[in-house]
């Protein structure tokens, strides 16, 4: 998921029950896997969420009867903002 989506968006796209997906993106918001990239206030005064994955990539290997799972964590924002100032100290 590279721009977050609505859970209407998800639902939309993968066809699954509205309460299905709701239950599960609550699940995987509760585990880390997904987080809420802003928040979205309709003109009506409704709000919903816009959730991104945390993950950049994973890869999966099934070697005799072995299971390697390799997971690459997106940098989130605000830790690539945090980098590039003590970066910028240290260069001092």
């Amino acid at each position: 998921m590279d721009s977050p989506k609505s859970i209407i968006d998800i639902i939309r796209e993968q066809k699954i029950p509205i309460t299905s997906a709701y239950r599960k993106v609550g699940e995987l918001k509760e585990s880390g896997l997904l987080k809420v990239e802003r928040l979205v206030l309709t003109p009506d005064g409704k709000k919903f969420e816009l959730v991104k994955s945390t993950i950049r990539g994973v890869s999966i290997q099934f070697d005799r009867g072995e299971l390697n799972v390799d997971l690459t964590a997106g940098v989130e924002a605000d830790e690539r903002f945090v980098r590039r100032f003590f970066a910028l100290r240290e260069v001092r």
